[in-house]
Order: structure tokens, then C-alpha cells, then sequence
């Protein structure tokens, strides 16, 4: 499964998904880093696209602190339970969206899980890690 990330997160780093990012969606197929219509369109929108369900946030959802490898930093989300599931499919990925500058931030893969129109998910607790730069001479 593929994972992806947006060149403004690697350029700006960790801190730019806390303060970019404002909608997590559960999508049906690997939207890829560029198709962000796909990314934020159900199956039957028009045009036609892969979120399955959505979640709002603003950057006091993130928590950016001390990595979990030694010198690392990371980004990180607590569980979003009772998440409205907004059209039948299967899920298998995540994208986190900057819906102001129509972005995908960060792409990753989800368990893949059947998932009913009505019925409510949880997304599960997320990070993005950034390990110690080496630095050549």
C-alpha cells in the first residue's frame, strides 16, 4: 500500500500538518498526493471520488513533541471515534487534507475494513515521524 507525502510537509516539516491540516478522510482507494478532488469527493459526487467518511480538525488535535526514536520529532493524533460513515465501501486509506489550498498533506494506509453508509468508524490514532537529519560535509 502505498504512503504518501505532500512536498510542503517535507519542505516545511512536522509543525506544517498541525497547522495546515483541517479534514481526515477515510477513503476507498489510494487518492495518491495530487488527485485532492478524489481525496474529498464520495463515490457519487461529481466528479465521482473515494471518501467513504470525514473528520474535521484544527491543529489542537495534533500534538507535535519528542519522536519515539532517539533525536526524532513527530506529529501525532488521538483516536476520532463515532465518525459518520458517509457512503458503503471498503476502506483502505487515510488522507489528511488541507482543504483551504484543495492539498493532500499526507496519505497512508488503513486496515481495510467494510465500512456501511449510516454507520460510524473510528480513525485511528495517527503520526508522522521525523528522524535526526545526517548531516554531510
Amino acid at each position: 500500500m502505498a504512503f504518501h507525502i505532500h512536498t510542503d510537509l517535507h519542505d516545511n516539516g512536522i509543525q506544517y500538518l498541525k497547522d495546515n491540516c483541517d479534514k481526515i478522510v477515510i477513503c476507498d482507494a489510494d487518492p495518491g498526493i495530487t488527485t485532492y478532488t478524489n481525496a474529498n469527493n464520495q463515490p457519487d459526487g461529481s466528479p465521482a471520488g473515494y471518501k467513504l467518511a470525514e473528520q474535521t480538525v484544527t491543529s489542537t488535535d495534533f500534538t507535535v513533541g519528542a519522536g519515539d526514536t532517539a533525536d526524532g520529532r513527530k506529529v501525532s493524533h488521538d483516536p476520532f471515534e463515532d465518525v459518520e460513515v458517509l457512503y458503503t465501501g471498503s476502506a483502505d486509506h487515510v488522507a489528511y487534507l488541507d482543504t483551504g489550498a484543495s492539498k493532500i498533506l499526507l496519505v497512508k494506509p488503513f486496515t481495510v475494513r467494510s465500512v456501511i453508509d449510516g454507520d460510524f468508524v473510528t480513525i485511528p490514532s495517527g503520526k508522522l515521524e521525523a528522524l535526526a537529519p545526517t548531516v554531510i560535509v
